[in-house]
């Protein structure tokens, strides 16, 4: 284990309100698998397309299936910014399928359609109103977060809450048909 991935699963496990940097895909998937690992009531993420290796991390996946398995209550939403149908045939589709219930997906009408946080386009993950990272260059994978911030983590949720319901987000069904393809909902 790195020293990075030891200081994340510290300030995770602990719940340290401690702002903590990250700066490349493995430090991403390191961050995030402490996210989903510590998460007990709800994951909201808007990313790309979870096409990467971080999103079909088999880790990461088996954390995100503990994660569902937990309990009904326990929600995953999603919220793509660039969906590709790659998605549909993916590792991590896999698993979100057999939580129809539990995991709401949405993606942005319009493919250049983006939250933004001081002028750039961003990603985000928050968890139970207390944890998240925010990815401020998606290209980089340029990000800060924290495992124990209710503040901001209210501010990005309601953000988040408010772009997911808003009429530019369209439903992506979580009900896979008989193809096993999950079905896009054209409004």
């Amino acid at each position: 284990m790195t020293d990075y991935a030891r200081m994340i699963a510290d300030l995770a496990e602990n719940g340290k309100n401690q702002k903590f940097l990250n700066s490349s895909d493995e430090h991403a998937l390191i961050v995030l698998k402490n996210i989903v690992k510590y998460a007990t009531s709800s994951i909201k993420t808007l990313c790309g397309n979870m096409c990467s290796e971080v999103s079909n991390d088999d880790e990461y996946i088996e954390l995100v299936d503990k994660y569902l398995k937990g309990g009904h209550n326990r929600i995953f939403y999603i919220l793509f910014d660039n969906y590709s149908s790659c998605f549909e045939s993916g590792k991590i589709a896999s698993v979100l399928k057999k939580y129809p219930t539990q995991v709401k997906i949405r993606r942005f009408k319009d493919e250049y359609s983006h939250l933004y946080y001081n002028g750039d386009p961003v990603h985000l993950t928050v968890s139970d109103n207390k944890s998240f990272r925010l990815e401020t260059d998606i290209n980089n994978k340029m990000a800060w977060g924290n495992f124990n911030d209710p503040i901001a983590a209210k501010e990005f949720t309601e953000v988040f809450d408010t772009y997911f319901a808003d009429e530019y987000a369209l439903e992506v069904s979580t009900i896979f048909n008989s193809n096993n393809r999950l079905s896009s909902l054209q409004n």
